[in-house]
C-alpha cells in the first residue's frame, strides 16, 4: 500500500485494487433517474464464499443515506456469526439496518429509502452468493 499527498499540479489517474481470491462482489443502486443521477440509495457487498449456509468474512457499505459513505459494521457482525444461515438473512438485515440515522431527501421519505436499503442488501447478498456457486 502506498501513499502519496498529490501536489497542486498533480492528479490522480488510476487506481488498483488487487482482486482476493474466493471473494465475491456486487454494487447495487437505485436512483430516480437512472444512471444520470446519483444514488438515492446504493449498496456494496463483498464477501468470501459462503461455506455450509454461513457468510464468511461480509463487507457491507452503503451511499445516499448520509453525507458520505457509510460502512454497516453491525450488519457485517450480525451476518458473520455462526448460527446466522441463509434463510434468516432478511430478519438479521432489519435488525442490522434499525438503527441507521437517514438524512432527509427532497424526493423519498426515510422510510421508503430504509425499505430501499434493506431491499438492495438482500439483492446484493443473493447475487454474491450466486456468484460464489458459480465458482465451485
Amino acid at each position: 500500500l502506498c501513499c502519496h499527498r498529490l501536489q497542486a499540479d498533480e492528479f490522480l489517474m488510476n487506481i488498483t485494487i488487487p482482486i482476493e481470491q474466493n471473494r465475491v462482489s456486487v454494487y447495487s443502486r437505485f436512483s430516480m433517474r437512472g444512471a444520470i443521477d446519483f444514488p438515492m440509495v446504493g449498496v456494496a457487498v463483498t464477501l468470501q464464499r459462503p461455506d455450509n449456509g454461513h457468510l464468511i468474512n461480509p463487507k457491507i457499505a452503503a451511499t445516499g443515506l448520509q453525507s458520505k459513505p457509510l460502512r454497516l459494521h453491525t450488519l457485517e457482525q450480525l451476518l458473520a456469526c455462526k448460527d446466522t444461515n441463509i434463510g434468516k438473512i432478511e430478519e438479521v438485515i432489519e435488525e442490522g439496518i434499525k438503527d441507521i440515522i437517514i438524512a432527509r431527501s427532497k424526493g423519498m421519505s426515510s422510510n421508503y429509502r430504509r425499505s430501499l436499503l434493506k431491499f438492495l442488501i438482500e439483492r446484493a447478498l443473493g447475487e454474491c452468493i450466486l456468484k460464489a456457486e458459480k465458482m465451485k
